[in-house]
């Protein structure tokens, strides 16, 4: 590419530091590059400006294949990329260390544990693939020497085949200097809290969770509060993002219900996990999963129609007794 000149170098600044316009420059480019048809000296140069753009801030380009919806399989659904992924992807990618994953907020452990990621409900393996890739690209740029673990989930043995395939188109196992990777698992929320045993990765408590769009059964919030019970780690913290929808309002609700906010911390942060009446970690006390931050956000679709997205971060806290 030509170097850039002053008036470039300023149209750069400009791009940086409007999140929304590089987001929208960033799709647009991918979903060129994703075209098959278009002429290679079209694709070199998308490619090229795409780099650039990745430059400006984080961010993972993955590829993925939706499954045709099929009436006769009710797991189906799990197989397309639904809006909630996208959100939280993005979300990620414009703050990796909100989400703990950058290696100044992580907990604290040993180089010689690896640092475990999981998905639940993973569906196309959006959020497990873009958290993959952008910790390859932190790992790149890191002297810790730890390994990181990623975990995609689903239940549905369509949606599982689609899931590792997606997995493995995406090379994950090239990058990061071998020490990221992905891998896909089968997790039945209603069984596993009752296994005595798990088989591995699911055996020992995860770091960081994430689930996008995964509530919408009545029973699905108390499923996954007793999947986290075992899989989250004492330190560590669940984000959940579903959208509000009309027709699921029964559902969303449920999951106040069964995750209670930390005593102070309805819509906005707990003061470094602690407060006056409560505090994360172990001790006296009845220790349970609960809501630590609440968000809203508002997102347009293509079509101009106005989504709202529910952010919970959720994880362990301690209610001192009276």
């Amino acid at each position: 590419m030509k170097s850039a000149t002053a008036g470039e170098d300023d149209n750069q600044d400009e791009l940086r530091a409007d999140t929304f316009e590089l987001n929208y420059v960033v799709n647009w480019l991918t979903a060129l590059i994703s075209r098959s048809e278009a002429e290679e000296n079209i694709l070199s140069e998308a490619s090229a400006l795409l780099a650039l753009c990745a430059d400006m801030g984080s961010y993972a380009t993955v590829k993925l294949r939706d499954v045709p919806l099929d009436n006769q399989d009710y797991g189906s659904v799990g197989a397309q990329t639904w809006g909630g992924a996208c959100v939280l992807s993005e979300m990620v990618c414009e703050d990796p260390e909100r989400f703990g994953l950058v290696r100044s907020s992580m907990p604290t452990s040993s180089n010689s544990h690896p640092f475990r990621i999981l998905e639940l409900g993973a569906g196309t393996g959006l959020v497990a693939l873009v958290v993959t890739r952008l910790m390859s690209q932190l790992s790149s740029t890191s002297s810790v020497e730890s390994k990181v673990e990623v975990v995609a989930t689903d239940y549905y043995p369509s949606v599982l085949e689609n899931l590792v395939s997606n997995i493995a188109s995406s090379n994950i196992d090239s990058e990061g200097g071998g020490r990221v990777g992905c891998t896909a698992h089968r997790l039945d929320w209603s069984s596993f809290p009752s296994i005595p045993n798990p088989d591995p990765p699911l055996d020992r408590p995860f770091d960081v969770v994430f689930g996008a769009d995964i509530i919408y059964e009545a029973e699905h919030a108390m499923w996954i509060r007793d999947c986290l019970c075992r899989l989250l780690g004492k330190l560590a913290f669940f984000h959940l993002l579903i959208p509000l929808r009309r027709t699921h309002t029964a559902e969303s609700k449920t999951i106040e219900a069964v995750f209670p906010f930390a005593r102070s911390a309805k819509g906005r942060d707990v003061e470094d996990g602690t407060d006056s009446e409560g505090e994360r970690g172990e001790g006296k006390g009845e220790e349970a999963l609960k809501i630590h931050e609440k968000e809203l956000i508002e997102c347009e679709t293509d079509s101009g129609e106005e989504v709202i997205y529910a952010y919970y971060r959720i994880g362990w806290w301690l209610e001192r007794p009276d």
